[in-house]
């Protein structure tokens, strides 16, 4: 190219990272930062720079670029993009504290911010940080995602919270084992549940009802999501109410 940008450096980093190529994404950005070509690097360059020094694990690296976004001032002005790349780089390269630090100093965060720092407690096996910042989460009315739940029963895992083996004794369709599995996923308590979650204002009580015996399956798995969700989770069925919290049924497991 006759003429080089900072947009067109950017593209190029990005092209590197996407590639599978992140260290010479590093190189382009050396050569924009300190190199022939100085440009000034924006919060998107800075955030290819440390996606890649995180899929290297280039923790030196990444304080160094760490360093330069403070000295060019783009964390105090709160680019979300910025602050979720250093989550990711610190959490990835092996520092819960400054992934933790990265997260606390941001003036907001989006989704992608408490899913990184979830999803980095549990990772490192800080199960009651992940399950604590989960509900923090929750309390922001932010809306979680799969992603969120995966690191949140990770957490629970580490715990010893999660003990669940999907019964498939409870699948009446003739499948093969696996296919049992998956059909136990939508049963309609679940699915109600997981709406519920989705839609309802954190810590609300869900209530379901159904014509049906609920089986083992699901009272097994509701009262774990009772637990991961901190919610009363209510569900009448052909038999009786179950009144779910922290884990425990009213019904006693007996219904």
């Amino acid at each position: 190219m006759p003429e080089r940008n900072g947009v067109s450096c950017n593209l190029l980093m990005a092209g590197y990272l996407h590639g599978g190529f992140p260290t010479q994404a590093l190189s382009v950005f050396k050569l924009m930062s300190f190199g022939e070509l100085l440009f000034h690097p924006n919060e998107y360059v800075f955030a290819t720079a440390l996606a890649s020094c995180a899929d290297i694990s280039a923790l030196d690296e990444g304080r160094q670029c760490h360093a330069y976004v403070l000295k060019s001032g783009l964390v105090s002005h709160s680019y979300v993009s910025v602050g979720n790349a250093l989550i990711n780089m610190y959490s990835k390269s092996g520092s819960i504290d400054d992934a933790t630090k990265a997260f606390t100093s941001m003036l907001n965060q989006d989704i992608i911010s408490w899913n990184s720092i979830i999803n980095a407690y549990s990772h490192f096996g800080f199960a009651k940080g992940a399950l604590e910042t989960f509900h923090n989460m929750l309390a922001e009315e932010e809306t979680p995602t799969y992603v969120t739940f995966i690191g949140v029963l990770s957490a629970c895992a580490h715990l010893g919270l999660i003990g669940y083996v999907p019964n498939i004794a409870c699948a009446s369709h003739d499948v093969e084992d696996e296919q049992k599995e998956e059909y136990l996923r939508y049963h309609s308590e679940k699915l109600a549940i997981a709406f519920g979650v989705i839609h309802m204002p954190p810590g609300a009580a869900i209530y379901i009802m159904k014509n049906l015996r609920m089986c083992d399956d699901c009272h097994v798995a509701v009262k774990l999501i009772s637990i991961v969700t901190n919610r009363k989770l209510v569900v009448r069925d052909a038999n009786r109410f179950h009144c779910f919290e922290s884990g425990c049924c009213s019904c006693d497991d007996y219904w």
